[in-house]
């Protein structure tokens, strides 16, 4: 019996470390979409003869994208979302591991 639990024990806490990398390595997929934005965004703020106009275009667009996203609108930027679900999902799996028994409710709330 002994041996049945150590493995159980082992199960609980490979799992969960086997998903959070599955997560961290779909979430680097993710990320790296947004590269090339940053690398464009870095090129402009390099070059030595920025001036404030020519950046305005760029905190105009970024400006109304914050806009969206306070308005609720997760298609501006999907990795929000993606990253609130993310949290969500562990947190689930935390409750379910730490509730007490009998009362397993996925997210906290009855």
């Amino acid at each position: 019996m002994e041996f049945l639990r150590n493995n159980s024990q082992a199960i609980i806490f490979t799992v969960p470390i086997c998903w959070g990398i599955y997560e961290i390595r779909k979430f680097n997929s993710i990320f790296s979409s947004y590269l090339p934005v940053i690398r464009e965004f870095l090129e402009v703020m390099k070059t030595t003869n920025t001036q404030v106009e020519d950046l305005k275009p760029i905190f105009h667009n970024l400006n109304e994208k914050v806009n969206k996203l306070s308005e609720g609108d997760n298609t501006v930027f999907p990795i929000v979302s993606q990253l609130h679900l993310l949290s969500q999902r562990i947190n689930v799996m935390f409750t379910r591991i730490y509730a007490p028994l009998g009362n397993e409710s996925p997210l906290g709330n009855e």
